[in-house]
């Protein structure tokens, strides 16, 4: 994939993003999780057109990108042509925190601080 779509510039960016949301305390983290996404194709056809032939990608992919996409194809298609492979995907669960909500207070001394509650 590299060859015709690096996501590593993105996928620092949307850490660096991530890092900068937690440090401001907009969000905290509560859960992490990577995993490996399994991905089956068919030939090098079918992965041309789930992972090539789309509309983004089709000024960065010439004759040359796609032999090297080829080439590399080979080296992990089985023999009947098909490849399993997969993709390293993070999951990060962000949560933004709570906002106590202020106390009422009255000026009676003996009045409930919380004027919801008188109502209830």
């Amino acid at each position: 994939m590299r060859l015709f779509h690096d996501e590593g510039p993105e996928r620092a960016a949307a850490l660096k993003a991530i890092d900068r949301a937690v440090t401001s305390k907009l969000f905290t983290i509560t859960d992490r999780a990577d995993y490996l996404r399994p991905l089956e194709y068919l030939n090098f056809d079918d992965f041309r057109k789930r992972m090539m032939d789309l509309p983004w990608l089709k000024s960065r992919i010439n004759p040359e990108i796609e032999n090297q996409v080829r080439s590399a194809w080979k080296t992990h298609a089985k023999t009947d042509g098909s490849a399993s492979l997969t993709s390293r995907m993070f999951v990060y669960v962000l949560r933004k925190p709570l906002k106590t909500p202020k106390k009422e207070t009255t000026q009676n001394e003996g009045a409930s601080a919380c004027q919801t509650c008188d109502r209830l």
